[in-house]
């Protein structure tokens, strides 16, 4: 599961691979966070409330979800030395106070992975068909 995480972390994490030398990057993937931050979506959504100052509501419906979504970050602070700067919390903090500010528009494209990726590759095709 991908945390909530400030763009300093992705950045950091792209800068720290750019850095490196080839022979240690090229052909890699890196899962970009920490072991302490792996954690599934229920206290995800407890911590995001919390650290926005939000009462935490659920209603759970359902069977309880047994699966397992954790993944190793070892690989990124073995091989490259990278570690978190930011905690979850400070993540979601940072993203309430720009949507309350309304310096972050939750509609941008930007703001959801998915979309902005699939963006991304559409522009690349299109680039490349112009030639």
């Amino acid at each position: 599961m991908e945390t909530i995480c400030p763009r300093q972390r992705h950045s950091t994490a792209f800068i720290k691979v750019m850095e490196s030398e080839p022979e240690l990057v090229n052909g890699q993937t890196f899962n970009v966070g920490s072991n302490d931050q792996n954690i599934q979506i229920f206290n995800l959504a407890k911590t995001v409330a919390e650290a926005c100052g939000q009462e935490f509501k659920y209603e759970w419906y359902g069977d309880p979800d047994k699966r397992s979504y954790r993944v190793s970050f070892d690989k990124i602070r073995e091989v490259l030395g990278y570690e978190i700067k930011h905690s979850i919390a400070e993540g979601a903090k940072e993203i309430w106070q720009k949507l309350s500010e309304g310096t972050l528009n939750p509609k941008d494209p930007r703001t959801i992975t998915v979309k902005w990726y699939k963006h991304l590759i559409e522009m690349h095709k299109l680039i490349k068909d112009m030639g």
